[in-house]
């Protein structure tokens, strides 16, 4: 980044989540390169499916965070009430699901057993469309749990909402979905 011949945008991001991550667009004039390997080969590696997962792994760590600070509030209240207890037991049940997936899917990348890229993909696409549409939910009932004076006055609850929705923004949504089915489909019809 400090060749004369890259040029990172110095354009502050306008973004509230994930604000101070440095991030934008670099221009390369004429800059030298270097291959590091064929064409596609590093989206081609089973190992690459594997940070997929682990992407997922960090958007459920961030709506993990957002339930736990909501489940406090509800808890601390003098008298919580019950449509916050059913909106607790939802969250809760959503957690258990995102985990039960997650603890899968490590099973699966420490086993003995060898995945090939088209199986590892299917296996983190199926990840993180789960984890993705769950972490939607549990962002939704954190602040439905702890209510509009989190988002308004809790500086760090409204900062990890917008943290974990710029992330989550970075999910391919229906187009992962699509190759999903279209595996399945290869699959099916390779029997």
């Amino acid at each position: 980044m400090d060749d004369p011949r890259v040029h990172p945008d110095q354009t502050a991001w306008p973004s509230l989540g994930l604000r101070e991550i440095p991030s934008g667009s670099v221009t390369f004039d004429r800059a030298p390169a270097e291959e590091v390997g064929p064409p596609g080969w590093y989206l081609d590696r089973p190992s690459f499916a594997w940070g997929g997962i682990r992407v997922a792994a960090c958007w459920f760590g961030g709506a993990l965070g957002l339930a736990q600070n909501a489940a406090r509030r509800h808890l601390a209240r003098p008298t919580p009430a019950p449509m916050g207890d059913l909106c607790l037991g939802q969250l809760d049940a959503e957690v258990f699901a995102t985990r039960s997936v997650l603890a899968q899917a490590a099973e699966a990348a420490d086993s003995e057993e060898t995945f090939t890229r088209d199986r590892a993909w299917s296996l983190a696409l199926r990840v993180r469309n789960i984890v993705y549409r769950s972490s939607q939910r549990i962002q939704l009932l954190s602040r439905e749990l702890a209510g509009p004076a989190a988002l308004t006055s809790d500086k760090a609850f409204a900062k990890a909402d917008a943290d974990l929705t710029v992330y989550l923004s970075q999910h391919h949504g229906p187009r992962d979905e699509a190759s999903l089915g279209e595996a399945l489909v290869k699959d099916f019809t390779a029997q």
